[in-house]
Formats: C-alpha cells, sequence, structure tokens
C-alpha cells in the first residue's frame, strides 16, 4: 500500500523554512545620516585678534532648535548635519563673558540681538544727576551665512558600523566627504575718537563729560545697528598745549561704542541734536563750568566704503571722529583764576611737559 503524499500546507511549510534558514546577515547598518561639515573662522583679517573661544550655532530654517557649539579651537569647528539649510552664526566668546553687553533673542535666528549694559560702576554728581550711562562696549566679532546640506551631500557622508548579532562594533566610515565653509569674522564695535579745542587750558584742572544719542546695539544675523540710543561716558581725557602763549589746547578722549544709530550712519538723515556732548571743567581754584553742544553733523566715520553693503559698510570702519572747534562750536573759554591750594592744575611748572606733549586730565 503506497503511503499517502504530503499535504501541500506541509509541503509550503517546509519550503518557507528553507528559504528563511538561507537568509544573509546584513553586513552593515547605517547609524548615522548626516554631512561631516568644517566651519573655518578667520579673525585676524578683519576683527584683528583670535580670541581664546568662541560660539558657534546653526539655526535650522525649518524653526527648530537651534543646534549650539562652545569651543577654545577658534580656528574652526567639525559639526554633522542632516539635509536642510541652515542659518551660522559665529561670535567670539560665549554671552556669559561679556560684562558690558547683554544678549536676547538669541534662540530665534532673526531676533538674536547684543545690547549695551548699564554702567552700574559709574557714579552720578550733580552736573550729572539723572543720567543713566551705559558701558563702552568690550571687542565682539561676529560671522554668518547660510549652509544648504542636500540629500546628496548627506549620503557621501553616511557613517557604517559593522554588524555582531545586534551589536555594534568597529565603527568605520565608508566614503565620508568633509565640506568646509569659509567665514570671516567682522567687528562690531567702533572706537570714537572726541578732540575739543580749549580756550584758557591753562586754568583746568580736569574734565568729565559724556555723549548721547549713540547707538545701545546690534542684531548679530544682519550687522545693523538698533535704532535705539543710550549715553557713554567721557571720563579718560588727555590735554596738550598748542600755542601755551595764547594759553589754547585742546583735550582728547576715545571710547569704545556700537556707533551710530541704524540710518544715522548717513550723515544727511541725522538730525543736529540727535547727539549732544556735555563737558563738565574744574577748574584751578575748585570752581566748575559746564559746556554742552548738539554734535551730531560733526561725528564722521573714517575711511567708508559706500560700494559694501550697508551690513559690512560701517562694521570695516573701526573710527569715527568727532572735532570741536571754531568755527563749528564757540570752544570752551574758560576763565583765569586763581589757583587754590590744591596746585596750579594745566602749568608746566606743576605738570613738566613740553609743549606738544600731554597729560591726564580726566576725573
Amino acid at each position: 500500500m503506497k503511503s499517502p503524499p504530503f499535504p501541500f500546507c506541509t509541503c509550503v511549510f517546509l519550503a518557507l523554512l528553507v528559504l528563511t534558514g538561507c537568509c544573509r546577515r546584513p553586513l552593515a547598518v547605517i547609524v548615522e545620516k548626516d554631512t561631516h561639515v568644517r566651519i573655518n573662522v578667520d579673525w585676524t583679517s578683519h576683527f584683528g585678534e583670535r580670541p581664546s573661544g568662541m560660539t558657534v550655532r546653526l539655526y535650522p530654517a525649518d524653526g527648530s532648535a537651534p543646534i549650539s557649539n562652545v569651543t577654545n579651537d577658534v580656528d574652526g569647528i567639525d559639526v554633522g548635519l542632516t539635509a536642510g539649510t541652515y542659518y551660522l552664526l559665529v561670535f567670539n566668546q560665549t554671552e556669559d563673558e561679556f560684562g558690558s553687553m547683554t544678549f536676547s533673542g538669541m534662540q530665534q535666528y532673526t531676533e538674536a540681538a547684543a545690547r549695551a549694559a548699564r554702567a552700574t560702576l559709574h557714579g552720578n554728581s550733580t552736573w550729572d544727576k539723572g543720567v543713566d550711562y551705559y558701558a563702552d562696549p568690550e571687542p565682539i566679532g561676529v560671522a554668518v551665512d547660510t549652509i544648504t546640506i542636500t540629500d546628496d551631500m548627506v549620503e557621501e557622508g553616511i557613517s557604517f558600523e559593522r554588524y555582531k548579532k545586534g551589536v555594534t562594533t568597529n565603527h568605520y566610515y565608508e566614503g565620508t566627504t568633509t565640506y568646509t565653509f569659509d567665514e570671516v569674522a567682522l567687528p562690531m564695535t567702533s572706537k570714537l575718537n572726541v578732540t575739543v579745542h580749549v580756550k584758557g587750558i591753562g586754568n583746568m584742572r580736569s574734565v568729565a563729560g559724556y555723549i548721547t544719542g549713540m547707538a545701545d546695539g546690534f542684531t548679530l544675523y544682519s550687522g545693523l545697528r538698533l535704532n535705539t540710543a543710550c549715553v557713554l561716558p567721557l571720563d579718560t581725557w588727555k590735554g596738550a598745549y598748542e600755542d601755551k602763549a595764547a594759553n589754547t589746547g585742546v583735550i582728547t578722549t576715545s571710547t569704545a561704542t556700537f556707533g551710530l544709530p541704524y540710518d544715522k550712519e548717513v550723515l544727511d538723515h541725522r538730525d543736529p541734536k540727535d547727539n549732544r556732548i556735555v563737558l563738565y571743567f574744574t577748574l584751578v581754584d575748585g570752581s566748575t563750568r559746564t559746556y554742552s553742544y548738539d554734535v551730531a553733523r560733526y561725528i564722521h566715520y573714517r575711511n567708508v566704503d559706500e560700494t559694501l553693503p550697508l551690513r559690512d559698510r560701517y562694521a570695516m570702519s573701526l573710527e569715527l571722529d568727532l572735532v570741536l572747534r571754531a568755527p563749528l562750536i564757540d570752544e570752551p573759554d574758560l576763565p583765569d583764576v586763581t589757583p587754590d591750594k590744591q596746585g596750579d592744575g594745566f602749568d608746566a611748572e606743576v605738570h613738566p611737559w613740553e609743549d606738544g606733549g600731554t597729560i591726564d586730565v580726566g576725573v
């Protein structure tokens, strides 16, 4: 008697077992799908110095959370990016390391801004009662760019792991490509140089002052100054005779600043009262004199390249000049007074310097 044939379902089951047993494990599995990116930063060409650290932020264009890195390797940084568009923001140091400014809106690329902090250690006297002083800013350099990572770039940078029973070992890369982006940091602060011609300069013991209407910050992504203003103290002055026989000379000082507020960089866009300088002189007899001038039309940026975009045009001009003399103003005219017991003030016998030399006359 013949044995009954295998049922059809049994044959199918055995065939599936054979096919399953012949399947091979994968040799490798993809463990990361991003592109290897190198961001190089040139600090010396325009910013002028290599900082001790830098912050690198990448803001995804889809609005997701920014990728933030801090490093002491200020020449560059390596990052891995998935496909997409990113807005790059680089600046020296970290937000917390700046004592002269505060940062806001740093989670949004177009909202990121730096503002001058209040000069909490600067006291007020009777002559400047009620004036709110802001700190002169520390040097800050910024680089921005737009980085787009395509799917093809990601494929060329895929990483692999060898397969071993679900455990990843012997990590290696296959066909990796590094994409390099070269960035240049631009300075966001300028130096304001102030020169005031003074009559009767030999009667001066010291001088203090302040200037109004200076920009109180800038937006990091655009480099444009904010349209709000602040007051900066002018305390560290030097004095020199121009003509000792005529008792005339100059006082000079400088201060770091963010420059003039947005759109006020252009001379024709300024109102004469946008900036005011106040000078408080102490004479050699202890008496005082105060002079104030509207000076917005007399502030000039040095060597402005009008062919550059507005963002770069005034960032690249590192100095502003304010020179006050006749006939632009009625020069401070300090009266002749009898010195008190504290000394003869601005006199060669007390301050042994030659014509053309300078002495400190700040408060």
